[in-house]
């Protein structure tokens, strides 16, 4: 995998969302020095084998090691209910920070909707699953640049609710991935 990289990952509760980051966690080579995991509630053991930094509140940028190999997990967070500031750190972090501050992003969430255009702009990993929200659908595919029926037609590949289609855009020769490994 490269690094940095800003990815999401959209899928439904209780379908995978963290044991998909987890396993982009253990397959970097050299590991993360550093992850920290920005979510709603910081006495959550989710996250207990990956790391022990869960914080409640956005992080600032200058508090990461720009020399340090870094990764944030902004685990469902309610992205569209922050305060501007929040919002605005959001932004910087998927854009600036990730690039120059030697920070991989991780975003989970439910639904695209629930991520602003800006921040969606400015990932280039997504992780997806079938869904029936045919306008997510094709938004993804203009920022994918593919067609939404090609895009249809890839997600017609995953056979369990579990499976997810990875689309890449970071130059990786495997632009399109089943399951992130496949």
């Amino acid at each position: 995998w490269a690094h940095p990289i800003s990815l999401i990952v959209w899928r439904p509760p209780s379908s995978g969302k963290t044991a998909l980051i987890a396993n982009l966690l253990l397959h970097q080579t050299p590991p993360f020095e550093r992850v920290v995991v920005w979510h709603c509630d910081p006495d959550s053991q989710e996250w207990s084998h990956v790391t022990d930094e869960i914080i409640p509140d956005c992080p600032k940028i200058e508090n990461f090691d720009h020399e340090a190999k870094n990764a944030l997990i902004i685990d469902d967070v309610a992205v569209k209910s922050l305060n501007k500031k929040d919002r605005h750190t959001l932004d910087r972090l998927c854009g600036y920070a990730s690039t120059h501050r030697n920070i991989s992003v991780f975003i989970t969430g439910q639904q695209p909707s629930h991520f602003p255009a800006s921040i969606r702009r400015q990932c280039n990993v997504f992780c997806l699953w079938r869904s029936t929200d045919m306008q997510s659908l094709r938004d993804i595919s203009i920022k994918c640049g593919i067609e939404a029926s090609d895009l249809k037609q890839l997600l017609s590949f995953l056979e369990t609710p579990k499976d997810s289609l990875c689309i890449d855009l970071t130059g990786s020769k495997y632009k399109y991935r089943r399951n992130i490994f496949e």
